[in-house]
């Protein structure tokens, strides 16, 4: 089966392009059972070649390629204006329409039940039925994910549950801890909490500065690195005193430097309000990192059967702190090889064998 695969450039080299290593990491695990691949984007792209998915494209395409899976429809439906958004809501609802029509089966993996910033919520919200409508096979990374989808957008069938898989392969970790914290200029004896990721407001870092404020201990070091996203309001950065044992480095963090702060860390802490799957918290399991998260979306199902973190209410400050001191605590070294076993358990190998059954007959 040859399929499209809506992502961004670094599909097919995901190791040393910076991008989510996801699309690459179950492209390369179906490859050895006959699947074949090509890069789509949401438009075309003439200065790299690459072609967005339309209703041209499936019908130049339509004797070569036998199923286009996608995944964040944002991209589809980006525009300045609501009007512009409906209207490019519409040209991806007649490509899905013809598309089907000419055979191709449209896989479509829920990454989140919707957008995390909403300027458009009305087109996010009929995008949604109108995968629930067209798409042949959804995949779901949870059991909550398709229950709630299918009680939300009223579809009973052909929905698949596939965990999201690891990234321990796609990160490379060499650097011992004690470099990792002099490269951060961490004292070797200090208890280091992460927060690691793009900074949004879904995520709550707002409520863990405060939860972390409110904690004793000259030795507490919270090391927060990420990119800050446009619509983030909150008060962080560096030029914001807030408490001097917060570490900022707000910025995209190249490939090989995410084992810097990984290593570095005890624990890792992911307050989100509201989130579905979190590409960070797997990263965290597949470093050895415990963690400590709310518990929303996903998240449960990834962390029920283990030690390897520990769940809080979403937007509980009080419960966040507790959590954070208690963690002070912990054996980590038993709780890391938890969270290296929980990653384990998210391979690869058995998710392609999952999703060629969503995919369908080659």
């Amino acid at each position: 089966m040859h399929v499209g695969f809506v992502w961004d450039s670094s599909l097919f080299d995901y190791r040393n392009m910076m991008g989510n290593p996801y699309g690459g990491s179950l492209v390369e695990a179906l490859q050895p059972h006959g699947y074949t691949f090509e890069l789509l984007n949401y438009v075309d792209e003439p200065s790299t070649g690459v072609a967005g998915f339309s209703a041209r494209w499936a019908w130049l395409n339509r004797n070569r390629v036998q199923a286009v899976h996608l995944h964040w429809l944002a991209g589809f439906v980006s525009a300045d204006t609501t009007l512009g958004a409906w209207r490019r809501l519409f040209g991806l609802a007649v490509a899905l329409i013809l598309a089907r029509v000419l055979g191709y089966r449209i896989i479509w993996t829920l990454h989140n039940m919707l957008p995390h910033e909403r300027p458009h919520r009305g087109v996010d919200v009929v995008g949604r039925y109108l995968m629930a409508a067209l798409a042949s096979a959804i995949i779901c990374h949870c059991r909550y994910a398709a229950k709630e989808f299918s009680r939300r957008f009223y579809r009973r069938w052909g929905l698949h549950v596939i965990p999201h898989g690891n990234f321990r392969s796609a990160y490379p970790s060499s650097i011992t801890r004690e470099d990792a914290r002099a490269g951060l200029s961490i004292p070797s004896n200090a208890f280091v909490y992460l927060s690691f990721g793009n900074i949004r407001g879904y995520k709550g870092h707002d409520d863990m500065v405060d939860a972390f404020c409110e904690l004793p201990g000259e030795h507490l070091r919270l090391v927060i690195a990420g990119s800050r996203h446009t619509s983030y309001t909150g008060p962080m950065g560096p030029g914001n005193e807030i408490d001097k044992r917060i570490v900022w480095i707000e910025d995209k963090i190249p490939i090989d430097d995410l084992q810097r702060y990984f290593n570095a860390a005890d624990v890792a802490v992911f307050p989100y309000r509201d989130a579905l799957t979190s590409g960070a918290l797997i990263t965290s399991l597949g470093f050895g990192r415990p963690v400590i998260a709310t518990r929303v979306g996903c998240i449960p199902e990834v962390l029920e059967t283990s030690d390897a973190g520990h769940m809080v209410p979403p937007a509980d400050i009080a419960a966040l702190r507790r959590a954070m001191a208690e963690a002070q605590g912990w054996d980590i070294a038993a709780r890391s090889r938890s969270a290296h076993a929980v990653a384990d358990q998210l391979g690869w190998e058995p998710i392609a064998e999952l999703t060629m059954r969503a995919y369908g007959p080659p």
